[in-house]
């Protein structure tokens, strides 16, 4: 027992020695650290005598550095707006068991997408103000102690125009400058989440005429996935129409219409709204934040301008401009459908006189004269229908040279170019004048002082319903004759008494007779007294001779060339009774 005893305490004398000393690594024993160890023997003789203790020789061993690192935290994402930046806060620690430098880097992005590393210099984890600087950026961890840590921050820029929705992930990598084969990495992905603004604007009706009002409507709509921030609506009022003070109204919210709308003033007031303040002829709504998914409607109304060519296409676009971020540099404009309007065709006619009056003889042709403008915004053809109370007919000239006269001159004697059945111009430019002579013929046998209203009707081609009218009224002045015969002396008489006849002819009409011719046949049972033929008191020979008064075949005939209204002429010739 006693030699067993002495061989138990040698061998556990041994094992004490063997055993190492230190502290515990994230890799193990530090780099560099010497492990140095010997062998101590103690034992006694076979009589249980202690005998001194004999050492070994000493053998050291050098710790070799092993790399290691971590980088946390392994994934990370979060919502960004286009236009605008994401601040990922990463931890590199030193996992090897000695002061390491490492290389930071970060993986490609698509166009447009950057990434920048920026230290932390007061290693508190935070992007502080003034850190986010050129002379921050770093691409090295120097000289970082074993299970020591430092943060850095990957910057994301995320460029104007990316998609909502869309996504980019960055890796990044530190690598260990000791053994380039060791590294680790953090993914770190960021989704863009901004506002998409669309405007659509229309406008009723689409077809408007001068003079018409014309409600533009502008819809908005935010199908994006964050906020717009301080959307501003401009609507710039086009040449050919005009504004309608005070018509601008807004609905919030999906429908909505003119009328039940909320009206805004044109003034730079309480409400968000303005017209002509912020800029000349424009309308400015500032519309503030619109959430995602809100939608919302704009009423304009204007006037088109009168005179404007009919096939004008007005068109007009309005425009918003807002931000991804509270208080961030407005995006580019965002413009919305055009709201066209194609101007129709109104025809107006406007005559120069509408009512004229002539007086005439029977068979005299009246020439009417008066101007027809187009006055619409199209060219025209203007028909002409007539209606004549007295059943006077008429021809219609255009009256090439304005000089009142019908037929001179290069004038054009109006027929149906159209085949429409009716006298018509011909295609007449907007705004031209033409001239037009009505030549009316008084009817042969119209009794003295009948009138006639002749009503020349004008039609538009283009609208029928537009029409202008014209009166004619038209005083017939005819001869109205009567003849009176009286004989002196009056009452029974003898034999051989001579008789004179007297005979009075009167125009009592308005009008002009001519070629008047008495015929007088000397009665049976009595004899003419030579010369005694008598006009007005002058004596007349009996010879067809010119005078205008001579015996013919047992006649006295007695001629005027003319008689005036109201005149009258007399004659006496003298027989004798056989």
């Amino acid at each position: 027992m006693k030699a067993l005893r002495g061989r138990t305490w040698w061998f556990l004398g041994l094992l004490l020695a063997l055993v190492p000393f230190g502290t515990s690594w994230a890799a193990g024993t530090p780099a560099g650290t010497v492990i140095s160890n010997f062998a101590t023997l103690s034992y006694r003789d076979v009589n249980g005598n202690a005998l001194p203790n004999i050492t070994s020789n000493t053998v050291t061993t050098v710790v070799a550095q092993v790399a290691g690192v971590d980088v946390s935290p392994a994934t990370s994402s979060q919502s960004v707006a286009e236009n605008s930046w994401v601040s990922y806060t990463a931890t590199v620690t030193n996992m090897g068991n000695g002061t390491d430098s490492f290389t930071l880097t970060t993986s490609a992005l698509s166009s447009g997408w950057t990434a920048v590393i920026y230290g932390d210099p007061n290693n508190n984890g935070v992007l502080d103000a003034g850190e986010m600087v050129p002379g921050n950026v770093v691409s090295t961890i120097a000289s970082l102690p074993a299970d020591s840590a430092k943060h850095v921050f990957v910057v994301v820029n995320v460029p104007l125009g990316a998609l909502d929705g869309s996504s980019q992930a960055v890796t990044l990598t530190a690598t260990s400058q000791f053994n380039t084969g060791v590294s680790d990495a953090g993914v770190y992905t960021s989704t863009v989440s901004t506002a998409v603004l669309s405007m659509t604007k229309s406008a009723t009706p689409a077809d408007p005429k001068p003079g018409d009002i014309v409600t533009y409507a502008i819809v908005g709509n935010n199908t994006g996935t964050s906020t717009a921030y301080g959307v501003v609506v401009k609507d710039i009022i086009p040449s050919g129409v005009t504004y309608v003070p005070g018509s601008t109204r807004i609905v919030i919210g999906p429908g909505g219409t003119y009328d039940t709308a909320t009206p805004m003033t044109d003034a730079a007031d309480a409400d968000p709204v303005d017209y002509g303040v912020t800029a000349a002829g424009q309308v400015t709504v500032n519309w503030g934040n619109s959430p995602a998914g809100q939608t919302g409607t704009i009423f304009i109304r204007v006037q088109v301008n009168a005179g404007i060519a009919a096939g004008t296409v007005v068109s007009n676009q309005a425009s918003a401009t807002y931000s991804s971020t509270p208080g961030g540099d407005p995006l580019p404009a965002v413009n919305s459908t055009p709201g066209d309007i194609t101007v129709a065709a109104k025809p107006i006619i406007t005559l120069s006189n509408t009512s004229l009056a002539l007086t005439g003889q029977p068979g005299d042709s009246l020439t009417y004269a008066f101007s027809l403008t187009n006055s619409g915004n199209s060219n025209d053809v203007f028909d002409f229908t007539t209606s004549s109370t007295q059943g006077f007919t008429n021809q219609i000239w255009l009256d090439a040279n304005n000089d009142g006269i019908a037929g001179n001159d290069g004038d054009v004697l109006l027929t149906d170019t159209d085949s429409d059945g009716k006298v018509d111009t011909g295609s007449i430019p907007a705004g031209t004048v033409a001239h037009i002579i009505v030549a009316l013929v008084v009817t042969p046998g119209t009794a003295d002082m009948d009138v006639d209203a002749t009503t020349v009707t004008v039609a538009s081609s283009v609208d029928p319903t537009v029409t202008g009218t014209v009166t004619l009224t038209s005083t017939v002045h005819a001869p109205v004759l009567s003849i009176v015969k009286s004989v002196s002396p009056t009452g029974s008489q003898p034999p051989g008494t001579v008789l004179t006849y007297t005979v009075v002819v009167s125009n009592n009409g308005h009008g002009t007779a001519t070629q008047l011719q008495i015929v007088d046949l000397i009665p049976t049972n009595t004899t003419y007294q030579a010369g005694t033929i008598k006009v007005n008191g002058t004596a007349r020979t009996d010879a067809v001779d010119g005078d205008n008064a001579e015996l013919q075949g047992g006649s006295v005939v007695v001629r005027f060339a003319t008689m005036g209204a109201g005149s009258s002429n007399t004659f006496t010739f003298d027989v004798k009774i056989d």
